[in-house]
């Protein structure tokens, strides 16, 4: 839970997973008259004017990235990370984060993060929110020219920041919410990874897990789904098909796999539908294979030697989605 910007996992988990006893009963076993009152704790920094780093998280478009050393950094979090985290934060609008903290308008939020940059697709989208939701798509045009501002890597911590006053949606607001959301992604016909993968940790925080039937210790079984994966990420961070090739081969190399072979999916069957049932069957995996998988991943996604600020943002959601949470990348600028 220390990974997200809002409640990472229920409530329900904190008792059982947490380190430390209740800040008050804390207080309490160090002194035992404190009146329980925390009100005379100053404000140390204002949310309005953070304290930054000097360099702008949002600007580096490309990273510094080494695959192998991905898998190190689930469940990590170094002050660096802390601190770019902090720098996201802030190159995120107060009126943005403000609308983030309020059910209604944090539908909102999400919903103007999945508006297609190009006009013509938007508007297209705008019109099925007017007739969905006449009272949203107001808020939405509200929000709209905020949200377009910030920069790829802030697009995850904004969603993690509507997530509380998501989960306090009816069931009923919730199940509208989602269903709004996917006419939305599909609503031009073609759903990107970026745009599955969003919308996915969105149903994600929304939805409770399926729990596996039973972890599964080997690779075979889920080859199949391993080569949709791989192929989706080989085909979104390429410029041609040859490339799409390289990528998913330097990618199937990490996994050394003596008399298996997987197959390069085309770019149209890897739709949300394969993409959703593959990545419920790998998380299912045992803890050495998903770290097998997500290097597999992080491989993919740096074949031709960068990785932009929204593939690693990728990553990253595919990374949460088989239950292994990484950080930020706070990595410095590939020259």
């Amino acid at each position: 839970s220390h990974l997200f910007f809002g409640l990472g996992v229920g409530q329900s988990l904190f008792g059982m997973l947490a380190t430390h006893p209740p800040l008050a009963e804390r207080i309490r076993a160090i002194e035992p008259r404190w009146d329980g009152n925390f009100s005379s704790v100053p404000e140390q920094v204002p949310l309005d004017e953070p304290e930054v780093p000097q360099r702008s998280p949002a600007a580096a478009r490309t990273l510094a990235f080494a695959p192998e050393a991905v898998t190190g950094r689930v469940g990590s979090v170094t002050p660096e990370q802390v601190a770019f985290g902090a720098a996201l934060l802030a190159t995120i609008p107060t009126a943005a984060r403000d609308a983030a903290a309020e059910p209604f308008a944090a539908r909102a939020v999400v919903l103007a993060l999945m508006l297609d940059p190009e006009p013509a697709k938007a508007l297209i989208q705008f019109d099925l929110l007017e007739r969905d939701d006449p009272v949203l798509a107001k808020e939405i045009r509200r929000l709209h020219p905020l949200i377009t501002k910030i920069g790829d890597g802030a697009r995850l911590p904004l969603v993690s920041l509507a997530q509380p006053a998501l989960r306090r949606l009816s069931a009923g607001q919730r199940d509208a919410f989602l269903a709004t959301l996917t006419r939305i992604v599909q609503a031009d016909g073609i759903e990107t990874l970026a745009e599955f993968c969003l919308s996915r940790l969105v149903r994600l925080q929304l939805t409770p897990p399926v729990k596996p039937a039973a972890e599964l210790h080997a690779m075979r079984p889920l080859l199949g789904d391993l080569s949709v994966l791989l192929s989706a990420l080989a085909h979104a961070g390429a410029v041609d098909p040859a490339a799409a090739k390289r990528a998913f081969s330097a990618a199937t190399a990490k996994l050394v796999l003596p008399n298996e072979t997987l197959d390069l999916w085309p770019a149209a069957r890897c739709d949300s539908t394969h993409l959703d049932a593959a990545l419920t069957r790998l998380s299912a995996g045992s803890p050495g294979i998903k770290r097998r998988v997500v290097t597999a991943c992080a491989n993919a996604v740096a074949a031709d030697g960068q990785i932009t600020v929204r593939e690693a943002e990728m990553l990253r959601v595919v990374a949460l989605c088989l239950g292994c949470p990484l950080p930020p990348f706070a990595d410095q600028p590939a020259s």
